[in-house]
């Protein structure tokens, strides 16, 4: 079995041939890198999941993780990163970078739906799209946030 900090050196040496692929313009390459970056940075968020002492590293393990699984799609298994790094103790920076991370999957998802392509779309394009997908995304976020909230607060009176 592979140590954290061995299949982390991993994700990270395929992140860096990932970026050198989009520098070259081989677009398969950089998915296919991205996907076995993001395998391997979730295993290793899956290792120390459940050590709720060992933050900030797990919180930053899962938010690195999850921003793989963004960058390649894999939205709802970056959410559920997200969520399993905010049910421990992450430092609040952190924590706020993962509830933007969470803005990010929501923003990504309702982009998907409607058609839009890409993560960041142009707003001169498809505007009315844009518009109504956007507050659509504003509207689920603070639903997101709020729920996130009530599940913190009964995990927390449950402990």
């Amino acid at each position: 079995m592979q140590t954290v900090e061995a299949l982390h050196r991993e994700a990270m040496e395929l992140v860096d041939r990932a970026v050198l692929a989009r520098q070259c313009g081989d677009i398969d390459q950089v998915t296919a890198l991205t996907r076995a970056a993001f395998a391997k940075e979730r295993a290793a968020a899956d290792l120390v999941a459940n050590e709720w002492d060992f933050e900030p590293t797990r919180s930053i393990l899962h938010r690195s993780a999850a921003v793989l699984g963004i960058e390649c799609a894999q939205l709802r298994q970056a959410e559920r990163l997200i969520g399993r790094a905010l049910a421990g103790s992450p430092p609040t920076d952190i924590a706020d970078e993962l509830r933007d991370l969470l803005i990010s999957c929501s923003t990504s998802k309702l982009h998907f739906l409607c058609g839009l392509s890409g993560p960041t779309p142009t707003p001169h394009k498809n505007l009315t799209k844009f518009l109504l997908c956007s507050l659509n995304a504003q509207q689920l976020t603070r639903n997101l946030l709020a729920a996130l909230s009530d599940w913190s607060l009964i995990y927390l009176s449950v402990s």
